[in-house]
């Protein structure tokens, strides 16, 4: 796993309009190889893009967390597939369950309900996936701090 402090301020906010910038693309790895062609991404939505979202409001933060599959299946997912159903923020419809191969929108109510439920989880894991998903605690804690929804997308 690289030892990127993810909740460092450099990660964290949204890029001007317009800017040539592009996202730091962030990978802690556990159970993850670098040649792992399938993640994760959590994308946060820039504030006041709600109505009618564009690619660009949600990828335009400093940062991408960017989760390989073996992590997100073993450690992220079930416990995901658990805050399910939620509303999408963004248009108030229902989505029933997490979706592994398509954009989940996913509102900062339902964020901090899997966050406790990771916490409470945390004690059932060895100390190394414990600290792993610390880290990614922390990047989404941070995030929500910039926004009210993540975009949880998938290249499977």
């Amino acid at each position: 796993m690289k030892k990127e402090n993810l909740t460092d301020l450099i990660y964290h906010g949204f890029l001007p309009l317009n800017s040539q910038k592009t996202s730091i693309r962030l990978s802690p790895q556990l159970y993850t190889t670098k040649d792992e062609k399938i993640h994760l991404d959590f994308l946060p939505l820039r504030p006041g893009c709600k109505e009618d979202p564009q690619w660009e409001d949600w990828n335009c933060y400093h940062s991408i967390l960017s989760i390989g599959w073996p992590d997100c299946q073993l450690l992220l997912i079930p416990i995901l597939e658990q805050i399910f159903p939620v509303m999408d923020p963004t248009n108030g419809d229902v989505q029933e369950e997490f979706d592994s191969c398509f954009s989940n929108w996913i509102g900062k109510a339902d964020w901090e309900r899997w966050i406790l439920l990771v916490r409470e989880n945390l004690t059932n894991l060895t100390s190394e996936e414990a600290e792993f998903l610390r880290s990614i605690l922390g990047w989404l804690e941070t995030a929500l701090n910039y926004t009210d929804v993540i975009v949880v997308e998938s290249n499977l």
